[in-house]
């Protein structure tokens, strides 16, 4: 039975990947469609966790705000097809349907409610791999609706002050999720390769965030504190990543956020990077708490630990910091 599970999920991953891959690689809008719904539906018996007692509940929600989000895709499709004078207005109703798939502000009301009914694992693919399709097909649209502008300044804005007073580290990662939709958004408008670098910088971090997490059995920031009792070399890599994450420079995280101020401002772009910086200030704040929270010593415990304790969770955080490093290079190609 247990082999069958490891198959079947095998199966599910094998075509989410290359769901995502078909729909990178289509000439048509309709592919692209049907490439997002065999993602939906490889994505849904994933979310099925036997720890986890609200699991289905978690299902049904996804279900129900992709399958309506699909369906406003579809029928904008199908308008423009039948109704070519109608196209600015199916181009709004296609844009609309891809950021709620995108979770993006004001329709980010549905992530918040099943994250915290998710594995981290299921929690880093929707935070990060779900994104692809839907910024993808926004960047490919030769309309771009004014929708597109104000639901990234929402999200950039709603991010950061929604995950202010969160305790939850899963609440925390969402928030930061929907504050980096944002400026994913915003990189549509302007340079394809600026996304495909923002993207891998970002999946990279929180990446590493995610499965210290899921190795540490971590929900909150009360549990940190026992990080200073384990592994000091994994607290400080989850320090560093939570902060290049916030944009904090000179941290990698700093460099695709200053570009992409640079290149708006290049396009004649002002009040925009105005909400952007102020959205990264407030955001600051909330990544601050787990490196104040994890700096702190546990004054009830006084066992001398060891400096470093190898495992697999810190040979996939040295591979994807050498893998940021790698990536610093081609950030002034882009520029160019």
């Amino acid at each position: 039975m247990t082999k069958m599970n490891n198959k079947l999920k095998f199966m599910l991953y094998f075509t989410l990947i290359f769901s995502t891959i078909m729909a990178i690689s289509s000439n048509s809008w309709m592919s692209m469609w049907m490439s997002l719904e065999i993602n939906m539906m490889s994505f849904i018996p994933l979310l099925i966790n036997k720890s986890m007692h609200f699991s289905s509940n978690t299902m049904i929600k996804y279900f129900l705000t992709q399958a309506s989000s699909s369906s406003l895709l579809i029928i904008s499709l199908m308008m423009m097809k039948t109704f070519p004078f109608s196209n600015q207005y199916m181009n709004s109703l296609m844009t609309l349907s891809l950021l709620f798939k995108l979770g993006a502000s004001p329709f980010h009301w549905w992530m918040p409610s099943m994250i915290n009914e998710m594995s981290w694992l299921n929690c880093l693919i929707l935070l990060s791999w779900q994104k692809i399709i839907p910024l993808y097909m926004i960047n490919l649209m030769e309309y771009k609706s004014i929708l597109i502008n104000v639901c990234a300044s929402l999200s950039a804005l709603m991010g950061s002050i929604s995950g202010l007073n969160q305790t939850s580290l899963k609440m925390i990662m969402v928030y930061s999720s929907i504050t980096h939709t944002g400026w994913m958004i915003y990189i549509t408008l302007i340079n394809k390769k600026m996304l495909i670098m923002y993207l891998i910088t970002y999946m990279s971090l929180i990446m590493t965030i995610t499965m210290t997490c899921k190795t540490m059995k971590l929900m909150y920031l009360t549990q940190m504190f026992m990080m200073n009792n384990k592994n000091i070399m994994l607290k400080m890599m989850m320090m560093m990543s939570f902060l290049s994450l916030s944009g904090l420079p000179p941290l990698l995280g700093f460099m695709p956020k200053i570009f992409t101020l640079i290149l708006m401002m290049n396009n004649n772009m002002i009040i925009e990077p105005l909400i952007l910086m102020m959205s990264t200030l407030i955001s600051l704040k909330f990544y601050m708490n787990p490196m104040i929270t994890t700096l702190m010593l546990n004054s009830t415990n006084t066992k001398q630990t060891p400096l470093f304790k190898f495992n697999y969770i810190s040979l996939i955080i040295i591979i994807n910091m050498l893998m940021n490093l790698i990536l610093i290079k081609y950030f002034n190609q882009i520029m160019i």
